[in-house]
């Protein structure tokens, strides 16, 4: 039995709790405040080994897992290799604005300056001028949120190179733009690098790009915990409760609520979303926000279903519920 001897113990220890109480704090009849707390941290520390990592190495012969790790990095760099390729064929194909675009898209995703104030965006209404010129529409947004996920690790590598020097370039772009404010100050300071990957998807770049194509960018951020680390048995216990905790609102949903309650459930949880993320949302995006947002619906389903058991005389024989584990 190995015994998990990394740097980051402490914080690693820090996110299991935190997770776990938050579980817990689901389920009231559970022990809660720092009786429960300290009992999870005990626990969890008891679990710093990696008995289940050494086990499931221990199944496979040593000359196979050597054989997937290399697989897995080929895999890995010609990902980069056809990423790379389409990022070239993006600056190629789309015009300046795009490019622009692109640029300050990427300065956002590196900064989270909480202290700016909401900044003023403009957008083209569709309509012209008596000159010719298009219309545009001024709006403010809050962009920087309080601990919002930023900071883009090797930054430099999402573009080109010559897209990112010269006189057409990113840097040009944004000193020109933003030059003396908190938003360059910020900049590529190296601050959290929690997002891990940075990538266009949709037509943009690909073979369907057109000139009208918007920009679609998926981004992944750090593992937790981070998959340079090998999990030790504590992060496989958090996410077997994790597991077991989805699998519990799920199957409350489907089979625990009436179809109607189904429906005013996923009703109330959309406007609340509309009411909170949708300044800057258009009509139309407004009317899927549950699909752009869908991880703070899922979260607000799960407030509201806590709240139709709490209700509920839920432990009582005749409102009995359990969590059935499906294989």
């Amino acid at each position: 039995m190995t015994t998990v001897t990394n740097t980051d113990g402490a914080s690693r220890l820090d996110q299991q709790l935190e997770l776990l109480c938050s579980f817990n704090v689901q389920i009231p009849c559970n022990p809660q405040g720092e009786f429960a707390a300290s009992s999870f941290k005990t626990l969890l520390q008891s679990l710093n080994t990696n008995q289940i990592c050494d086990s499931l190495r221990g199944s496979y012969h040593k000359v196979h897992l050597k054989k997937w790790k290399e697989y897995a990095q080929r895999e890995f760099n010609e990902m980069g290799r056809i990423n790379r390729l389409r990022l070239e064929s993006l600056m190629q194909l789309s015009d300046q604005e795009m490019h622009q675009t692109i640029f300050e898209g990427i300065l956002l995703f590196d900064i989270n300056p909480e202290n700016v104030a909401p900044l003023e965006l403009q957008e083209k209404t569709g309509e012209l001028d008596e000159e010719g010129n298009p219309v545009m529409s001024t709006m403010t947004y809050d962009v920087f949120q309080k601990g919002a996920i930023h900071g883009i690790e090797g930054l430099e590598s999402f573009l080109p190179s010559a897209s990112i020097k010269g006189e057409a370039g990113m840097d040009a772009h944004l000193e020109d733009e933003f030059s003396g404010t908190d938003l360059m100050s910020n900049f590529k300071k190296k601050s959290g690098q929690l997002i891990k990957s940075l990538t266009i998807t949709g037509s943009l770049g690909g073979i369907g790009h057109k000139p009208d194509s918007d920009m679609d960018a998926q981004i992944i951020i750090n593992s937790n915990p981070e998959f340079k680390f090998s999990w030790n048995d504590a992060d496989f216990l958090v996410a077997l409760i994790a597991n077991v905790m989805e699998s519990f609102y799920e199957d409350y949903y489907i089979n625990g609520l009436t179809t109607q309650e189904q429906l005013v459930i996923k009703k109330a949880a959309a406007v609340t979303l509309r009411e909170h993320c949708s300044t800057g949302l258009s009509e139309e995006e407004q009317q899927v926000i549950e699909f752009i947002f869908a991880s703070s619906y899922r979260k607000e389903l799960r407030k509201l279903i806590q709240e139709h058991i709490q209700k509920g005389d839920f432990y009582e024989a005749n409102y009995c519920y359990r969590v059935r584990f499906k294989s």
